[in-house]
């Protein structure tokens, strides 16, 4: 189960007849999903593929970690539209991974004996009273922020460009059947 928040779901109305599009979207996939030719950063694979549905996945942590489209169904609606649902949890799990890498490096370098001229502790202890907890407050937010939270709003952020990018592939098959 993904978190909804590494997920979207949408609708693609092809010209192109509904079950036509999806073989020429797995077409679409042996060439190269993301820029129709092959890439390091774009292998892509169908793991199934009936007549009514097509499931793709990023093969590799280069494309797993590049855009984020890393489980794709689609399906055909019952009006001959298309209708996708995409997870993007490894990617999202590389975000965690790397902001929890930045994170500890912070601490670390705040627990790092270190001469107090360049020692984070240190600059925190400088000031006034009210000066040191102020510092120690931006300190530790940013710990939070950069350490914890980050990966989750950039995965919010990330829903609309990965749509976006989807949705242009779909076009272009659909223009190339033209």
């Amino acid at each position: 189960m993904s978190p909804p928040v590494a997920s979207f779901h949408g609708r693609y109305a092809p010209r192109t007849e509904a079950r036509e599009f999806l073989a020429r979207v797995a077409r679409r996939v042996e060439a190269g999903f993301l820029m129709g030719r092959p890439h390091f950063r774009s292998r892509y694979a169908v793991t199934s593929h009936s007549g009514d549905r097509i499931a793709i996945r990023s093969e590799d942590f280069w494309t797993d970690f590049n855009v984020g489209l890393n489980d794709i169904r689609l399906r055909l609606a019952g009006d001959g539209a298309v209708e996708y649902d995409v997870t993007f949890r490894r990617w999202l799990r590389g975000s965690v991974v790397l902001s929890a890498a930045l994170g500890v490096i912070l601490v670390g370098l705040y627990l790092l004996p270190v001469p107090d001229s360049i020692s984070i502790s240190a600059q925190l202890r400088r000031g006034t009273p009210e000066e040191q907890r102020l510092n120690a407050a931006v300190f530790w937010g940013s710990v939070v922020w950069w350490g914890v939270a980050w990966p989750w709003v950039m995965a919010l952020l990330h829903r609309g460009p990965a749509e976006r990018l989807l949705r242009n592939i779909l076009g272009e098959v659909d223009a190339a059947a033209r």
